[in-house]
């Protein structure tokens, strides 16, 4: 349970707010019930969407925690980076087509550069011998990998820029693993120039750092994606 510290920390980071095309808790417990009833057992929700007229590459995150059947927003809206590409129609994601994957998938390991990070998650340091198998010719296809490969290509985690300072695995294409249908997708810190990205979603740290601070390891985590007309501008 959050100490009332923490609950007032959270607070105060999230008071923020951006305007953004605006989603409701009564919409978003229309959608859950209705149509996406699955989604009933999370806990706590990260949703990424576009409006009309964004860059492709530039979206909207906003965070929602669930109290019985209904949803509270806990972080107004901000701006996201995502895909070079924009974010991919469901179902049609493939390996290096610089889009981000839409659907909803759990939110997974958290890595960072740190040993110590502001939030009670466990935490994976990462190291010089930290990679993330792209190669969709090897076992070894979009997993977690310490040490040798014999991967053709793989992404080295621990980067000399900060995008990886804290990167949690999107579990996009993970159960099962199908072969070319796109890996390494990540929830990681934006650069500074909010620049697009592989496929991943990011933001600054000065918004990553709440979030995982509200983030536990008792509830489930989710990231729900959504592509071209959100069923929230209707």
């Amino acid at each position: 349970m959050k100490s009332a510290l923490a609950v007032l920390l959270v607070g105060i980071l999230f008071a923020a707010n951006v305007h953004a095309q605006k989603i409701t808790a009564h919409r978003l417990h229309q959608l859950t019930v209705q149509q996406h009833p699955a989604l009933l057992a999370t806990q706590q929700l990260i949703i990424v969407w576009q409006r009309p007229g964004d860059s492709l590459h530039l979206a909207w995150l906003t965070a929602w925690e669930r109290k019985g059947t209904r949803w509270k927003k806990i972080r107004h809206s901000f701006r996201a980076a995502v895909g070079k590409n924009g974010i991919a129609a469901a179902g049609t994601k493939i390996e290096g087509d610089g889009k981000t994957p839409s659907g909803w998938y759990n939110l997974g390991r958290l890595f960072s550069y740190l040993s110590t990070v502001p939030t009670q998650l466990p935490v994976t340091q990462l190291t010089q011998a930290d990679k993330w198998i792209d190669d969709p010719a090897s076992p070894a296809y979009n997993q977690y990998v310490r040490g040798e490969t014999t991967a053709a290509s793989y992404e080295n985690l621990l980067l000399k820029s900060d995008e990886y300072k804290y990167c949690m695995v999107i579990e996009y294409n993970t159960q099962p693993v199908v072969p070319g249908k796109g890996s390494a997708i990540f929830f990681h810190l934006s650069n500074p120039e909010m620049g697009p990205t592989a496929g991943c979603v990011a933001i600054p740290e000065k918004y990553m750092l709440p979030i995982l601070q509200w983030m536990q390891p008792n509830q489930q985590r989710v990231i729900w994606i959504l592509n071209g007309s959100t069923d929230f501008n209707k």
